[in-house]
């Protein structure tokens, strides 16, 4: 969304609603779960005379939207293995290959082996190691 090109010269003296609800839409949809539905209820609650875009910093739109531009192409492939396959149980679907990744952080499978501990389990073997000679 590049409101700035719709805008003649820039300048946003002439923005309408019809304008800006695209903008609005994609702020009450991805960065109201950002904050989170009890914050923000309390905000409304304490805060009766203002809206969302008070509440909202410059960091949770720019994060929100850093969230959409990263995980939009594996949401698209996730809700595709769901229209192609509308029988299929939750299990079934993560048991489908997925070839989309995320553009700036690991992929969603990924996960680090971890010891009881909460270490790496590199680091396990060093604390077993040391365990038994402690041990004996």
């Amino acid at each position: 969304m590049d409101f700035r090109k719709r805008l003649p010269n820039g300048d946003n003296s002439d923005l309408t609603y019809e304008d800006a609800l695209p903008l609005l839409h994609f702020l009450d949809k991805y960065a109201t779960g950002l904050i989170g539905y009890r914050t923000l209820a309390l905000f409304y609650k304490l805060n009766r005379d203002k809206t969302l875009l008070d509440k909202l910093t410059s960091h949770d739109i720019a994060y929100s939207i850093l969230l959409y531009e990263n995980s939009t192409l594996v949401w698209k492939e996730d809700s595709k293995i769901r229209v192609d396959n509308p029988a299929a149980n939750r299990s079934e679907r993560l048991r489908v290959e997925r070839h989309e990744v995320t553009k700036y952080h690991k992929k969603k499978e990924r996960k680090f082996g971890l010891d009881v501990m909460g270490g790496q389990r590199r680091e396990s073997n060093i604390f077993g190691r040391s365990k038994k000679k402690w041990m004996q």
